[in-house]
């Protein structure tokens, strides 16, 4: 029967082995190709952990704004701490206590 079909689509299969390799084959080299990567993915990942696990008291480098020396000299936040700021001053601009609502004429 695999004969017949590769007679009638010849273009289908370039090796007639594939076609008649059992399916447990296929799936150990499925099997090999996730262990392979998960084995670089690991690899990767103790490649990015490398300083933080062989140095005594070792941590991550901060990478944040906050962290940074020079710009926290200089006066520049984050995004998030200048919104902060910026709310604090608008707050202290704005009297609540004289506040009156005006109702809607029509």
């Amino acid at each position: 029967m695999a004969k017949e079909i590769m007679r009638a689509r010849p273009f289908l299969f370039l090796n007639k082995d594939v076609l008649l390799q059992p399916t447990w084959r296929i799936e150990m080299e499925i099997v090999k190709v996730i262990l392979l990567s998960v084995a670089l993915v690991a690899i990767a990942m103790f490649g990015l952990a490398v300083r933080i696990l062989l140095l005594k008291g070792g941590k991550f480098p901060n990478t944040h704004v906050s962290g940074n020396k020079f710009l926290k000299r200089n006066g520049i936040y984050c995004a998030q701490t200048q919104d902060k700021l910026a709310r604090r001053e608008a707050q202290k601009k704005v009297k609540f206590d004289k506040l009156t609502f005006v109702p809607d004429n029509k």
